[in-house]
């Protein structure tokens, strides 16, 4: 089915008692959202991961001049992310915190390994970086 770019069909559910007979009743309507984007709630996901991923760092992580590092070893984490503009897979491999909040993330494409860079916080998928927070303690 077609239908405009605008359009995210949502049911709508009402239940209640019928006042003039007492019986139960269920109304069940269909609308749509106009303008609807989720861009807000990713970014919100985005960030509260970040504060927690910050929070680890700065409890389990090693003083360094100025902030804290975590260095993975064995089995790293993987995320999703966008490297050079592509998604891809990234094997996270060290994650530092300046004493600023600013977060530094090092890892290396999954299946191109040996190019280590740093990472951009916000490029990688929301819901991703709890991989990273999860494996340190």
């Amino acid at each position: 089915m077609a239908v405009p770019a605008d359009y995210v069909p949502v049911q709508f559910h009402e239940f209640g008692i019928d006042e003039e007979n007492g019986k139960e009743v269920h109304e069940q309507r269909e609308t749509k959202l106009k303008n609807f984007s989720i861009y807000d709630s990713v970014q919100e996901v985005k960030h509260r991961e970040q504060e927690e991923l910050v929070s680890a760092i700065r409890q389990y992580g090693e003083k360094v001049a100025d902030g804290y590092e975590w260095h993975f070893e064995g089995d790293c984490p993987i995320v999703a992310a966008y490297d050079y503009d592509e998604p891809c897979d990234v094997v996270i491999l060290a994650v530092r915190v300046s004493n600023d909040g600013r977060i530094t993330i090092i890892g290396d494409e999954k299946n191109d390994r040996g190019n280590e860079h740093e990472i951009d916080a916000d490029d990688i998928f929301a819901g991703h970086i709890d991989f990273i927070t999860s494996e340190i303690e």
